[in-house]
């Protein structure tokens, strides 16, 4: 068996999220190399940050082909956690006026839906999940250049370990549940 590390206290649901992120590195690592993916922990939180050129054609909310491998494998770590989940889409600020999408706040929450969807298609339970769009109004870089822009052009998936339904009508044993390990002494 692997060894296991020592009781961390009150670091309990901050190691129980760097379980989960450890987890999500290994199996995004080939997008996180190719810069496709970011992956950041802030406390219980865990961000997965997936450039829109991965997931979606321009000014499109329906998944290439190329999105599915990337979800599928994130889907088979985030069926395993019971954390409640946001999905984030981002835009960036260059506008868009379609029938279908008569703004960035409609298209940046179709994004988000579009990879619910797929998620929940993938077994992860929907009751967990939150679509949210966020239009171009949370950049995280400078929409001046061509660069900046695709930077803001994102999916986040936000894992919020802190938060889980309480496991009543469950009988599976969650692998980082809190209490008492069984194999210690």
């Amino acid at each position: 068996g692997s060894g296991g590390e020592g009781d961390g206290g009150d670091q309990q649901h901050d190691s129980a999220a760097t379980r989960i992120t450890d987890e999500i590195l290994i199996s995004m690592q080939e997008y996180i190399d190719n810069e496709l993916v970011k992956v950041n922990q802030v406390g219980d939180r865990i961000e997965i940050e997936m450039k829109e050129q991965m997931l979606f054609p321009s000014g499109r909310a329906r998944l290439t082909r190329n999105a599915l491998a990337p979800l599928r494998a994130l889907s088979r770590t985030l069926k395993r956690i019971p954390s409640h989940l946001q999905i984030e889409g981002h835009t960036d600020n260059v506008p868009i006026a379609t029938s279908t999408f008569p703004s960035n706040w409609e298209l940046s929450a179709a994004r988000a839906a579009s990879v619910v969807h797929f998620l929940a298609r993938q077994g992860v339970e929907p009751y967990r999940m939150a679509a949210v769009g966020l239009g171009e109004h949370r950049p995280i870089a400078e929409n001046d250049d061509a660069k900046g822009r695709a930077a803001n052009r994102r999916v986040t998936v936000v894992v919020l370990t802190g938060q889980r339904e309480a496991a009543t009508d469950t009988e599976d044993e969650v692998p980082w549940a809190e209490g008492p390990a069984a194999g210690s002494g």
